[in-house]
């Protein structure tokens, strides 16, 4: 496990790791630093090497599409008082290459999230 910084560039070997986790970060950063990100999980990743992610989502259920309505506009003008976090569609930075293995949305307690699970393919023979 190496936990860090954040800086846009992960002190970590290339193709090195076996698991790359995010767990409620990718909805602070802007989209460019989202890309950088899984960029940069491509790169750990060893073939084969799976990525986890959660995020704030845009909900499954009537109350919390509502909730991650409420959630944006607050984002939008007062991000201050949502810690600048802000509902994420985490497929849409996970894409072809990437082999998509699990993407679930679920409610607790109204508040909307998104898990994904997602590989990095094995290399061709």
């Amino acid at each position: 496990v190496v936990r860090i910084a954040g800086d846009p560039d992960y002190p970590v070997a290339t193709t090195s790791c076996d698991r790359f986790v995010a767990v409620y970060v990718l909805d602070l950063l802007p989209e460019k630093e989202i890309r950088a990100a899984i960029g940069e999980a491509w790169r750990v990743l060893r073939p084969g090497g799976r990525l986890g992610l959660v995020s704030l989502g845009h909900g499954c259920t009537a109350a919390s599409r509502l909730v991650a309505r409420a959630w944006s506009a607050l984002a939008r003008r007062h991000p201050e008082w949502v810690g600048g976090c802000r509902p994420i569609e985490l497929r849409a930075f996970v894409a072809p290459p990437w082999e998509m293995l699990h993407l679930q949305r679920i409610s607790a307690f109204g508040v909307p999230s998104e898990c994904l699970v997602a590989r990095r393919p094995q290399d061709p023979a």
